[in-house]
């Protein structure tokens, strides 16, 4: 059987098509490497000085925001008129990681909620995902922790 130029161009556009998307360099992801440093998280947008903030760091999108048992480290920072508003991590693994912080105004200890379930204290996670009906995903709120000193603004919500 005789092959024509139409046959090796019909036969080049299918192997191209069974090998796959190409993969370019943003769409591989790189391990992250072996260390620890420190994580500050800065919190912005308080309402009030009053109260505490509540910082929880998760590894993984299982328990992610709610579950403290599913947190691989947390703090908690009493407020103050003139007190900063950062908490740090020290000592921290590299890794991916999403935080999730609470604005706890009248130091309960939890999330005091309004008509339907709605947060009447302030919110916040990293990258500042936008906020609708329940929690962002770990996904929206996951960062890359690579480096001896990250600092990661988070601003807090109230709805």
């Amino acid at each position: 059987m005789r092959s024509t130029n139409g046959t090796h161009l019909l036969l080049a556009v299918l192997a191209a098509g069974c090998a796959g998307p190409q993969q370019t360099a943003s769409d591989r992801v790189e391990p992250v490497p072996i260390g620890s440093g420190t994580l500050i998280v800065e919190v912005e947008g308080l309402r009030s000085s009053e109260g505490t903030i509540h910082v929880g760091l998760f590894a993984g999108p299982e328990g992610f925001p709610q579950d403290a048992a599913a947190m691989v480290r947390s703090a908690t920072m009493m407020l103050a008129e003139d007190s900063e508003r950062a908490i740090r991590f020290e000592g921290l693994a590299y890794g991916d990681y999403a935080v999730a912080a609470l604005h706890d105004e009248n130091a309960s200890g939890a999330v005091d909620t309004g008509f339907l379930g709605i947060p009447k204290e302030g919110l916040g996670f990293s990258n500042n995902p936008r906020i609708g009906f329940g929690a962002p995903s770990f996904e929206s709120c996951s960062v890359r922790f690579d480096a001896p000193e990250m600092a990661l603004r988070l601003r807090v919500r109230y709805f």
